[in-house]
């Protein structure tokens, strides 16, 4: 019998659709598709199952199937049919490119000045200082707050031209996976809680702070509940020029309240079920009861909730689904801009119901974003680049989880200049190091500033200011000497470190009076001025043995296993390596950004990390040895290449290659007793077969790795092309 569709109304009024998908699998039996048809007329709910039971009727011979963009079909009909097939990331930087092209890095010709990559761990400072070099603190662009509060990337063309930008979305897929998140963990919750304000909070806002859904649906509640979300959500409402038209008791969401009611049932259902399959457990013990959960209703409830994100995001988009792209025209007046673009990056808690910030993925915006007139004697054409601080609430549980966003590594190689934001006291813990790590082995130390911000909080009254710069950087010292990083590096880093640091005071205030942090912006601006163009480098090849770095890979490789083997892994709550394979599978991703787990960047970075320092001592020079400066900027070019090479290699091979024919069926076809051990199992064989050792696949694997040494020695050291001595 021919699969059909069902189809019934929500408590909106709206009909929703149900179906299994005939080629999307979970276990033995096709994905069980929600979707929201937007349509309250029953004649027109019809008439889009009639579609929808078409293809599905197609799909039994799946050759027969019409391409996704053939108009005969609505499009609710064919986003639900089709988002959950075939699985490729989207290129959200290529959507923004196509609308508004990004200037040319420095380093090319005909460009129009500097990229600047501002990085740091959560909440140190950097959108902060972004701010005070445009101007844009009374419009908190980008957005500020204690904690997490950047959300999405940033990127900002300074340029004598109209105020304009180009917002990108996340899928409607990846919310939809964020949201069944929450809704595990706010089960979890409500099996302790019966507060169902808190409920609401846990359902609304992930574990992680990245999406906080509040923005868009509301609070729980305005008047009874004023203080439910944290204050870090509560950033700069006071820099809001104009509120008007926005009722906050018009805001909510009014079927939160139902979603709570749900969880609390659903969660109650399965702990039932749970003790019924494990009598012998106590409730302590039960920790699988998740499993227990009735996945249809969960599905339900996930329809429900994003269905409301998209009639929010389409309100503010004026799109009629959900958008991928979407622009704000040029216009000269900077006030209006700003307007038209605050539903897609303010946080402030006057707005909430309003805004859609979480959903945004990407900000591009142009225009005349220039510091202020005392810092630099003439406007600074260049772009500045912003993003998610490094970091996530979880404890760091071992090697695997330390590892730099592929995304963010992505940036290191077209950023003229890279700024490291840390707080100055205390300078250089948490993750700052391992980002500090991650470039210097890239060879990025001649593009590296060091901001240390919260210059005031170093507490030291026996100390004058250059003494307390001293101690801040006492602890830059003390960070480089735990680094495992080339000699070479760690020297030069420590000989220069002072000429490379920038101390800065009092960000918080909204303007900048004190003269002492005046003088540090106007250094940073003379910085970025002078940075992007570098010197050109000597032609002399350095020359390694192969059998040594064959040796090195190998090790590397070795070490790699042992940290994500089945017992490693299998320590891991079953629900983390869940949304990994998930994560992965369905191209949403190259790793669980949550837990920072991206098992392609992490052996990227071991390798990156152990070549980098090999590469310090050549077994020869192909003519006189180059002085040590010399010496420096080749291996720091070569050690770019390098890293950016071995990136794309163990992206493609980790992940890319296995995401359908492995990482999707560790995530669809492993369920019931056992699974955390057999999706630990699985994972790592994953990386066992792809990440081979010499004597498994006649050394395939290291002999890439040596092919991408050689070829960026090559491309840096090419004899053959005249190049004028380094001035």
């Amino acid at each position: 019998m021919p699969n059909a569709a069902h189809i019934y109304k929500a408590k909106s009024g709206n009909y929703n659709v149900s179906f299994h998908h005939p080629i999307c699998r979970e276990g033995s039996i096709g994905k069980k598709i929600h979707r929201g048809l937007k349509v309250s007329d029953e004649t027109d709910a019809i008439e889009l199952k009639r579609q929808l039971d078409e293809l599905l009727t197609l799909a039994e011979t799946p050759s027969l199937l019409p391409p996704r963009s053939n108009a005969k079909y609505a499009r609710v009909v064919v986003d639900a049919f089709y988002d959950c097939m075939t699985p490729e990331p989207v290129d959200y930087v290529g959507l923004r490119d196509w609308v508004m092209p990004m200037p040319s890095a420095a380093s090319a010709a005909h460009s129009t000045g500097p990229r600047v990559l501002v990085v740091g761990a959560t909440g140190v400072g950097k959108s902060r200082l972004i701010q005070h070099l445009l101007q844009t603190t009374r419009e908190n662009f980008p957005m500020r707050g204690a904690g997490r509060t950047t959300v999405s990337d940033i990127e900002i063309i300074a340029a004598d031209a109209s105020y304009s930008a180009a917002i990108t979305f996340f899928s409607r897929n990846e919310i939809e996976l964020v949201v069944r998140e929450n809704i595990i963990e706010a089960c979890a919750f409500a099996l302790k809680e019966s507060d169902k304000s808190k409920i609401a909070s846990k359902l609304l806002i992930d574990s992680d702070k990245r999406f906080r859904f509040t923005f868009v649906l509301g609070e729980w509640t305005h008047k009874n509940h004023p203080s439910e979300i944290e204050d870090d959500d509560d950033a700069e409402s006071d820099e809001l020029d104009d509120i008007t038209g926005i009722n906050p008791d018009e805001s909510s969401w009014s079927g939160l309240s139902s979603c709570v009611d749900q969880i609390v049932s659903m969660a109650n259902s399965a702990l039932v079920r749970a003790k019924a399959a494990h009598p012998e457990q106590s409730e302590d013990e039960n920790d699988d009861w998740s499993q227990y959960l009735e996945q249809e209703n969960v599905e339900r409830l996930v329809d429900e909730i994003v269905t409301e994100l998209e009639k929010r995001l389409c309100n503010a988009t004026g799109e009629s689904s959900w958008p991928v792209i979407h622009r704000i025209a040029d216009t000269a007046d900077r006030q209006d801009f700003f307007m038209r673009l605050r539903p897609y990056y303010q946080n402030s808690r006057k707005l909430f119901g309003h805004l859609v910030t979480p959903l945004v993925q990407g900000v591009r915006v142009r225009g005349r974003f220039f510091p202020p007139e005392w810092a630099t004697d003439q406007p600074l054409s260049w772009v500045l680049l912003d993003g998610q601080g490094v970091g996530h609430e979880q404890a760091q549980s071992s090697s695997i989880d330390d590892t730099i966003p592929p995304e963010l590594a992505s940036k290191f190689s077209g950023a003229d200049i890279i700024c490291l934001v840390d707080k100055a006291m205390p300078s250089m813990t948490g993750d700052a190091p391992i980002i500090l790590e991650h470039l210097l082995t890239r060879g990025y130390l001649e593009r590296l500033m060091l901001v240390f911000t919260h210059f005031e909080a170093v507490n030291a009254p026996d100390l004058d200011a250059r003494g307390k710069r001293a101690k801040v950087l006492e602890g830059l010292s003390n960070a480089i000497q735990g680094l495992a990083l080339p000699k070479s590096q760690r020297v030069l880093l420590e000989k220069n470190a002072e000429s490379q640091s920038y101390f800065l005071s009092r960000l918080d205030s909204q303007l900048i009076t004190r003269e002492t942090t005046k003088a540090g912006i106007r250094l940073i601006c003379d910085r970025i001025r002078s940075g992007g163009r570098h010197a050109p480098i000597k032609k002399i090849r350095p020359r390694y043995s192969r059998y040594e770095l064959a040796k090195l890979v190998s090790d590397v490789v070795l070490k790699y296993r042992l940290d994500w083997s089945e017992n490693v892994l299998s320590r891991f709550n079953y629900k983390i390596m869940e949304a990994l394979t998930n994560w992965i599978g369905n191209a949403y991703g190259d790793g669980y950004p949550k837990r920072r787990l991206y098992p392609g960047q992490n052996l990227s970075q071991r390798l990156v990390s152990a070549i980098s320092i090999a590469l310090e001592s050549p077994n020869e020079w192909d003519s006189t040895p180059p002085t040590d400066k010399e010496q420096s900027d080749i291996l720091n070019a070569i050690r770019s290449k390098v890293a950016d090479s071995i990136d794309a290699y163990c992206r493609e091979t980790m992940v890319q290659d296995p995401r359908t024919s492995h990482w999707l069926p560790a995530y669809q076809n492993i369920s019931g007793q056992g699974t955390q051990r057999r999706r630990a199992r699985t994972v790592a064989r994953i990386l066992e077969d792809q990440a081979q050792l010499p004597d498994e696949g006649l050394g395939k694997f290291t002999d890439d790795i040596w092919d991408q040494i050689e070829s960026a020695i090559t491309e840096v050291c090419n004899p053959d092309r005249e190049v004028p001595d380094a001035a």
